[in-house]
Parts: C-alpha cells; sequence; structure tokens
C-alpha cells in the first residue's frame, strides 16, 4: 500500500480503490490479490506500480 500511495500523492482512498479494482494486466485479478499470492505476485505488483509511475499507460 505504501508503494501504491506514490502514485496518488498520499491519498489513501484514492491507493485502496486502485488495490481493489480488477486489471486487465492482472487477469482481471486485483492488485492486492496478485500481492497476496505470492512474494512473485508481490513483485509484479511493485514493478507495475513503478511503471505507472514512470509513466507507462496501463
Amino acid at each position: 500500500m505504501v508503494s501504491g500511495r506514490t502514485l496518488y500523492g498520499g491519498d489513501l482512498v484514492q491507493t485502496i480503490h486502485f488495490m481493489n479494482r480488477r486489471h486487465y494486466w492482472l487477469g482481471g485479478e486485483t492488485p492486492i490479490e496478485r500481492a497476496e499470492q505470492s512474494e512473485e505476485g508481490l513483485a509484479f505488483i511493485l514493478d507495475m506500480i513503478g511503471a505507472i509511475d514512470a509513466g507507462v499507460y496501463l
């Protein structure tokens, strides 16, 4: 959640919305679901957040 908050300027409500919204890149899963599945899932979500923060359109 801490990494996700950087995307929304520290806005916790927007971060929670992002983490609980189903996403195409995740095969319809939410970021929080993927992150909780495994270490690889968590790493993927952290990379995804980094890509979004760098300006990659998802």
